[in-house]
């Protein structure tokens, strides 16, 4: 998903449509269709990782539902089976890759332990203790070592590669059965930092061709319980359940690719750092930790025999069990990522991913800038993306962007992402569903406000409301609805918890009549009624009393259309404008024109056709611009345009036409997309050009809901 920042974005296209478009006077569609630059972009969604299969948060999540760990893993791995296979192979683990130095020492566990031995090609060992400095350096594909004992250095010897052997483990040397550490870092300095400390196998050090006076550092370790044992993937207070599909799925990994040696790491897998980014190895510090116990109960409980494990299988072989993070509620097939078909890495379900409780549920938005955003579709300037091409998990396809002149360009989902820095391809709008009852979207609008004071509005009276809902907007005070003929026990409960002292009450008297106001007298210090004969005189006194500088703009709406007026509001709102209304077509209404001719607006809004609202009406009062269109969706989309949704708070409403009360009232700053069975390329566009998330009215369907998040 993404927001655009800017000031009256027109989507090329669009607006060159009179039918729906807002058109100023005396301009031609052509001249109003202008775009503005966004500076930056936002970008939202959930997930973290590649997708393709096992989600380790939803495993998390199914072992909390009381899935069992081959369940977990034949579900995330489609068409598998878990057997026993014979894992006692040793795997070469890269720990340093490239390193210009390394230095180890040893550090023992027991009394007695510490004892290591060096072993040079063509010298012979040497021996060291706990405390000693070994450091390798390397020269033309030759690694040249150094010792150092209580300050005191002696040159080790050179060759084409060295080992280390220490105390307690399977091939000690000469060095000992005390069970011992090996310290291995890239120079001494950092021998006191956390990490980097094992416990089981040997390590080799040498030069690659391909960098002859760098390093690398291997660990060589028993798949079956050494390499596992260091698997520092999953934290070891997950669910028992968990923690095994972990390393089911680690084990799989490893012996998939233990036959096949890498030449740019010397290596089967390197320890997650690099070049190939596979397991996460951490070695001692994965099992000594506090938890550590639970993690060596979860490896014994995936061993069958001291020589065998269970491991993921397809056609009888280890899969190489790919694995991330979390998604954004389905993974991704393996085709759709990197390309190439593995019929076991299939788009599955994972909505276990998108449970609050994982911090991947909903990544933190990501601002990004013009400059950056332009780079990556190799556009001079984007003003538009569409994020619509998706794949059958949801994740990002392709996205298309255009730039202020019209031209386009495409990338794919998975450049978008990692060119940006993004979490995951999973990128769309925040949803929030507005309340099912207007009374109670009020209450909760009113929370965001501290202000003692209130306005009141009638619940019957949709242009009543959004008279109210503009002035409590722009004044920053709750907007609380009541009924026309009692004040309601939710609406007292809430003047009484908030202390509120003064209440505007806004609406006709047959609207709010003297039964209810005194009611609301009876609860608050001060109640100033504003009203008015019909909703065109009630406007025009709301407009005063709301007391816009003269010359601010004027939003008019035609007094025959209650859903423009909503849409109106929520404009005026969002724009800072007063909003009067009027009789509509060709009728003037001496109060409006006496407004006015006193606040000499600089310009004027008609939110409707001219059959609702004739431009002579205006036409001599100030220059004019209309959201005009065949039905109130069509209005709405203009709207929003106009507003320019990158200065509101990247932030929209979506309602359908029976519930624009609800959705106003919810969100009352906000503009309001109307939508009925399914969303148009016009809203479509509308959402592409500057919105982050979304308010949705609860009787839109899940397809129409959808299609917003991912628009």
């Amino acid at each position: 998903m993404h927001v655009m920042r800017l000031a009256r974005l027109v989507v090329p296209g669009l607006l060159l449509s009179v039918s729906w478009g807002l058109v100023a006077a005396g301009v031609s569609p052509v001249q109003a269709a202008t775009v503005a630059v966004p500076a930056s972009f936002t970008f939202s969604g959930s997930g973290f990782g590649h997708g393709v299969g096992m989600s380790q948060y939803g495993a998390r999540g199914m072992a909390l539902d009381g899935y069992t760990a081959e369940q977990i893993v034949t579900h995330y791995y489609s068409g598998t089976t878990v057997s026993a296979v014979d894992d006692t192979s040793d795997i070469a683990v890269n720990l340093l890759h490239h390193a210009p130095s390394v230095a180890i020492r040893t550090e023992a566990l027991v009394a007695g332990g510490g004892g290591v031995v060096v072993t040079v090609r063509g010298v012979a060992p040497v021996s060291g203790q706990p405390g000693d400095v070994f450091t390798f350096k390397a020269s033309n594909k030759i690694v040249s070592v150094s010792k150092v004992s209580a300050g005191v250095t002696t040159r080790v010897g050179s060759g084409s590669w060295a080992t280390i052997n220490w105390s307690g483990t399977r091939v000690p040397l000469t060095s000992g059965t005390k069970a011992s550490l090996l310290n291995v870092t890239t120079s001494a300095s950092q021998f006191a930092n956390s990490g980097h400390r094992y416990r089981y196998g040997s390590v080799k050090i040498q030069p690659t061709t391909a960098s002859p006076n760098t390093l690398e550092a291997i660990n060589y370790v028993r798949i079956h319980d050494e390499y596992l044992l260091g698997i520092a993937e999953v934290s070891s207070s997950w669910p028992a359940a968990a923690m095994q599909a972990q390393i089911l799925a680690s084990r799989s990994y490893a012996l998939n690719h233990v036959t096949s040696l890498r030449a740019a790491c010397l290596c089967n897998v390197d320890d997650g750092g690099g070049p190939y980014y596979d397991q996460t190895f951490a070695g001692w510090i994965k099992e000594a930790d506090a938890w550590g116990k639970y993690w060596r109960a979860a490896v014994a409980a995936t061993d069958t025999t001291p020589t065998t494990g269970k491991a993921i299988l397809s056609a009888g072989k280890p899969i190489s069990a790919f694995y991330f993070s979390a998604s954004g509620g389905a993974t991704q097939a393996s085709a759709d990522v990197w390309g190439g078909t593995l019929a076991y890495a299939t788009s599955v379900d994972d909505h276990w991913s998108l449970d609050p409780s994982v911090p991947w549920s909903t990544w933190i938005p990501r601002v990004r800038t013009q400059a950056q955003v332009a780079a990556v579709f190799g556009l001079p300037n984007v003003v538009r993306i569409d994020l619509t091409s998706r794949c059958v998990s949801g994740a990002v396809k392709s996205a298309t962007a255009w730039s202020s002149s019209g031209a386009s360009a495409s990338v794919s989902g998975a450049h978008l992402a990692g060119a940006l820095g993004l979490p995951s391809r999973w990128m769309w709008r925040a949803v929030d569903t507005a309340a099912v009852d207007p009374v109670a979207a009020a209450v909760a609008s009113a929370q965001k406000s501290t202000s003692s004071t209130v306005v009141l509005a009638p619940l019957s009276s949709p242009t009543s409301v959004a008279l109210a809902s503009n002035v409590a907007a722009q004044r920053g005070w709750p907007l609380l609805l009541t009924s026309s003929t009692v004040l309601t026990a939710t609406t007292r409960r809430e003047l009484v918890r908030r202390h509120a002292r003064t209440v505007f009450a806004i609406g006709t008297a047959a609207e709010l009549p003297v039964s209810v106001v005194n009611a609301t007298a009876a609860v608050v210090t001060t109640v100033s009624r504003i009203s008015g004969l019909n909703s065109i005189d009630l406007s025009v006194r709301v407009a005063t009393r709301l007391a816009r500088p003269v010359g601010t703009p004027v939003v008019v709406a035609p007094a025959t259309n209650p859903a423009l007026i909503s849409l109106a509001s929520a404009a005026a709102a969002a724009l800072g404008r007063p909003l009067v209304v009027t009789p509509g077509a060709a009728v003037s209404n001496p109060t409006v024109a006496a407004y006015l001719t006193t606040a000499k607006p600089a310009s004027l809004l008609v939110v409707g056709s001219a059959a609702d609202v004739a431009d002579s009406v205006f036409a001599s009062v100030a220059p004019l611009s209309r959201a005009a269109g065949a039905t109130p969706a069509d209005v709405s989309c203009a709207l929003a345009h106009f507003v320019g949704v990158g200065l509101t708070a990247q932030r929209l409403s979506i309602s359908s036409a029976s519930r624009l009360t609800m959705t106003l009232v919810s969100n009352p700053r906000t503009p309001i997309l109307v939508v009925s069975g399914a969303l148009s390329p016009n809203a479509t566009a509308v959402l592409q050009a500057g919105v982050s998330s979304i308010t949705v009215s609860p009787d839109l369907t899940a397809a129409v809901v959808t299609a917003a998040r991912r628009a």
